[in-house]
């Protein structure tokens, strides 16, 4: 599900489990319907994963619906009461499962994220590239700033740069900061 409403599937459809009508499989994600023909959806698929409640998903009555965890930050709204429309929440850890299990199916899944780095399938060389611009003899800081009103990237840009002379500094940002907010990136520069 894209944010903008618009659902895309791929992989193995030998059984028709995509919802195209057809059994083709597909290897690049393809769009299946836009928001408004959710509900026509029911019952095509075994579960519908998302990270935050649609617009007419309480009408699904065949197909599961399942929340996925996709941060630990605004924690007032991930662990919020509103994942008690979701058959099942998928959460990161046991802080998040306490907090959201009382109105729920929850199960601990860990963050998707991090999978390749635990079943040994990182890419190295990116790695080694990285750590071959670092100086060894410092102490790294990783800055990941998120986007939006929460981002510290103005407030902090000048502090995060004079630790440079000290620390090898990263900075992640938020990859709406680089869509939506590219006008920030430059305060890292």
């Amino acid at each position: 599900l894209l944010e903008n409403g618009i659902v895309v599937a791929w992989g193995n459809n030998g059984f028709g489990q995509l919802g195209f009508g057809l059994s083709r499989s597909r290897l690049l994600p393809e769009q299946v319907l836009g928001m408004k023909d959710i509900v026509s959806l029911d019952g095509q698929i075994k579960a519908l994963v998302c990270e935050n409640p649609i617009p007419r998903m309480e009408y699904l009555q065949l197909t599961k619906t399942v929340a996925m965890q996709y941060s630990l930050t605004k924690e007032r709204y991930q662990h919020g009461a509103w994942r008690a429309a979701f058959d099942l929440n998928l959460v990161y850890g046991q802080y998040s499962y306490e907090k959201v299990s009382p109105y729920c199916t929850t199960k601990v899944v860990g963050n998707p994220r991090f999978d390749r780095w635990f079943n040994g399938q990182f890419d190295t060389a990116l790695q080694r590239q990285i750590e071959g611009k670092l100086d060894p003899t410092k102490k790294t800081i990783l800055y990941l700033p998120t986007w939006g009103e929460f981002s510290s990237i103005e407030q902090f840009s000048g502090a995060i740069a004079d630790l440079k002379d000290e620390f090898n500094v990263l900075a992640k940002v938020h990859h709406k900061t680089d869509t939506h907010e590219s006008d920030k990136v430059q305060f890292l520069r």
